[in-house]
């Protein structure tokens, strides 16, 4: 631990005050990011509620530390810090690349977000649980949101009018987000006490929520967060859900084949091998590379362009529709980090998640918390893998806020003493 010198006027009743502040905030933030389109405008009522709260959050933690007169320290949390570091130094780079500085704004801004790991680890440190339980808040709130903004258009998509329910503007907004996959993990693997038997309606949900969206990335991921929840079931636990789950299936299934949605989806798995080695996903990676090679270690700075010849696959028409001649993202992230903040960002970026990921492993047999963040963030990696999702700003704070839980779970480690 690092020592800071504590306040002659902090009492215990001052940091319970502050941490009970705190735990509000958190909630706050986490409810408000969950309404808020993926693209906010800056005028939103909702993104205007998520950056009062953001601020309330951060500036309550600030305080605090005050109070209590420690700072944590963690693996983690270092490494966040010189990412972060990373980040705002991209911008000078970005300026000598030829980027203009509201493309790295753009860029630049959804990362710093990650800052609310400090805030959720210092209340993750006493409840990994109750952090757990804002998030599936969040997702919840989410769910009834997003299922209110696409009613209207849920009957086109069922009816085979729309192809998918993404593309009407506030669905596409909300589709983008990995919400549905977070929530699954949550109710499957450490549900909270007072969703009672809500729990499994939920579960229902946020499975078919991908599905409507014809989403082969979500689909993917949960089928195998099932997949997973069944197989740690042991005894006659393991045939009750077996049985709850094909029973689950068995209705809602003929439903989904009776509609339009089974072309669909059919089409959206149909896709060749040949066909996705010519993709403009791997045309991205590849574009990435070459700029990696003509800056390995700091990158070519966040809000570097690619063509949008690339993006698109090659569809003029809807590079036409876009009206753009490049755009700053890409659906990797790894290949994203390596092109704008070289080695040293994505080296930065992994060491903030591998401790993580290695605390959630190991507890993954002995804790429902563990299992459900390790799940949750395991579905967020794959998710940046294959869309630009980690530009968002509430991507970034579930990212944060689950490694927090499991790094929280884990003692901070202390500096070697000096001979």
């Amino acid at each position: 631990m690092i020592q800071a010198t504590p306040s002659l006027t902090a009492q215990p009743v001052n940091a319970i005050g502050l941490t009970r502040a705190l735990r509000g905030a958190l909630v706050l933030v986490a409810a408000t990011a969950a309404l808020m389109p993926s693209v906010p405008d800056p005028l939103d009522p909702r993104a205007i509620a998520f950056v009062v709260s953001f601020v309330a959050l951060m500036s309550l933690w600030a305080i605090r530390r005050v109070y209590v007169g420690t700072l944590p320290n963690t693996h983690a949390g270092v490494a966040l810090a010189g990412f972060l570091a990373l980040v705002a130094m991209s911008a000078p780079i970005a300026l000598i690349f030829g980027t203009n500085l509201s493309d790295w704004f753009r860029g630049a801004v959804p990362f710093f977000f990650l800052v609310v790991f400090f805030p959720a680890y210092e209340l993750a440190r006493k409840s990994p649980h109750w952090v757990l339980e804002a998030l599936s808040v969040a997702t919840i709130l989410w769910l009834a949101s997003t299922l209110v903004v696409t009613a209207s258009a849920i009957p086109a998509v069922v009816h085979g009018d729309v192809q998918r329910i993404t593309h009407a503007v506030e669905a596409w907004w909300a589709y983008q987000l990995p919400y549905a996959m977070v929530g699954l993990a949550m109710v499957l693997f450490s549900p909270t006490n007072w969703l009672g038997k809500a729990r499994w309606p939920l579960a229902v949900m946020f499975t078919l929520m991908p599905v409507l969206a014809v989403s082969r990335g979500q689909i993917a991921a949960v089928s195998l967060l099932w997949a997973v929840y069944l197989l740690r079931q042991r005894g006659k636990r393991r045939i009750r859900a077996l049985s709850a789950t094909l029973l689950a299936a068995a209705i809602v299934g003929p439903v989904i084949w009776a509609t339009e949605l089974r072309t669909a989806i059919g089409e959206r798995f149909a896709v060749t091998a040949s066909e996705q080695n010519e993709s403009s996903r791997l045309a991205e990676i590849r574009y990435a590379l070459d700029q990696f090679v003509q800056s390995p270690v700091f990158g070519k700075g966040l809000g570097h362009q690619i063509p949008a010849a690339i993006t698109f696959g090659g569809d003029w028409e809807q590079i036409a529709a876009a009206e753009v001649d490049t755009v700053g993202y890409m659906h990797n992230v790894a290949a994203y980090l390596l092109m704008n903040l070289g080695a040293l960002g994505l080296a930065a970026y992994a060491a903030f998640i591998v401790p993580g990921l290695r605390a959630g492993w190991r507890l993954r047999g002995t804790s429902p918390e563990a299992a459900a963040a390790l799940a949750a963030i395991v579905c967020l990696l794959w998710w940046f893998s294959i869309q630009p999702s980690f530009r968002h700003i509430q991507s970034n704070l579930l990212l944060a806020m689950l490694v927090a839980v499991l790094v929280a779970m884990r003692p901070p480690f202390k500096r070697a003493k000096r001979a």
